[in-house]
């Protein structure tokens, strides 16, 4: 099973998705998880109402409702399943064909918070201080390197480490609430992540 591609489009409402299954397969199932739930079973997306299944060759579009959002953001894991996986429904006998796992990713609204953060933080006496008192200059370092490290995360296919990351961002992101919106207008572009041809890699 290769991912040719999982990429969040310029407006941030679909997920464009193209991946090959071996010839005589087809892609049977689709699973999606944000960073909030990876690896849970019980929130995974199914998503298998979108396959074709004409052919090994299966592409399609993943809408922003489809994950019940209405923009997609943050960390999206995408798992296509092939009718000859261990998984499948099917009793006959093929050689197994394993699953692919994808990642596609908009980080704008974590730099959007390091930002804001940023813009809090003044000097006063040689030393750095909070604007609004919730910002401490150690949290706003910590945000900045976890930040760092999520991408490198994610460009290594470390997923599970990548949500934990993500969740800890948001849970700091959580303490102040006047992060500004930006809207659709900014790229996404060096913000993200997409998985081409089985590599995951900025976008």
């Amino acid at each position: 099973m290769l991912i040719h591609q999982l990429e969040i489009n310029t407006t941030g409402l679909g997920i464009t998705a193209s991946v090959e299954a071996n010839t005589g397969n087809t892609v049977e199932r689709i699973l999606a998880w944000n960073q909030q739930t990876f690896q849970d079973e019980a929130e995974a997306i199914d998503l298998s109402h979108l396959i074709n299944g004409a052919d090994n060759i299966e592409i399609t579009t993943i809408s922003a409702s489809d994950l019940g959002v209405s923009k997609i953001v943050g960390i999206w894991y995408v798992e296509f399943i092939s009718s000859a996986s261990a998984q499948s429904t099917r009793t006959d006998e093929y050689i197994i064909e394993p699953s692919a796992i994808g990642v596609a990713s908009d980080l704008t609204i974590y730099h959007e918070c390091v930002l804001d953060k940023a813009l809090d933080m003044s000097i006063s006496n040689c030393g750095a201080t909070s604007k609004r008192g919730c910002t401490k200059p150690e949290d706003f370092l910590f945000l900045s390197a976890l930040l760092e490290s999520l991408g490198d995360a994610i460009l290594f296919s470390l997923f599970l480490e990548a949500a934990q990351i993500a969740k800890t961002i948001e849970s700091m992101c959580e303490t102040c609430t006047s992060c500004p919106d930006y809207g659709i207008g900014i790229s996404v572009s060096n913000y993200g992540h997409k998985t081409i041809e089985g590599k995951i890699v900025r976008t």
